[in-house]
């Protein structure tokens, strides 16, 4: 796939409520890399949505044949900034507070550290890999 975007959904008694997407789209001239982003509305923030969306989006980058994801993030988003480490990632500091990430999407991601972030990570890829079907709730 070229693109490939994961949504997350509250539930409310009134309906469903859009929290959050994650989404990557390959370079043209490397197919092989991919640059990421991921959006939360700030009421979600900082409650695991959007690890559980970079786990799916992981999941479907290994599928995909997409080695590696690209993106820029502000430094001052410590908690995607801790996430990163853990994924590994070649961090290089930009001008105005932006940070340039690459991260390699490892073959075998149970080889993740085994960290908090790690370790849900690990969990969203297999819990995707046990289910035939993309739609998944998490």
């Amino acid at each position: 796939m070229e693109h490939m975007a994961w949504g997350a959904l509250s539930r409310t008694p009134t309906g469903d409520k859009g929290i959050g997407v994650a989404r990557y789209v390959r370079h043209p001239g490397n197919p092989r890399c991919a640059e990421a982003a991921v959006t939360i509305i700030d009421e979600f923030q900082h409650r695991g949505v959007g690890t559980l969306l970079i786990g799916a989006l992981y999941w479907s980058a290994l599928r995909s044949g997409i080695e590696s994801f690209e993106g820029y993030i502000l430094t001052e988003n410590e908690h995607m900034m801790r996430l990163l480490q853990v994924m590994n990632a070649r961090l290089t500091f930009e001008r105005y507070g932006a940070v340039h990430a690459r991260v390699s999407v490892v073959k075998d991601p149970m080889t993740l550290p085994d960290t908090h972030i790690g370790r849900i990570l690990k969990q969203v890829v297999k819990a995707l890999s046990d289910h035939s079907s993309e739609a998944f709730l998490l």
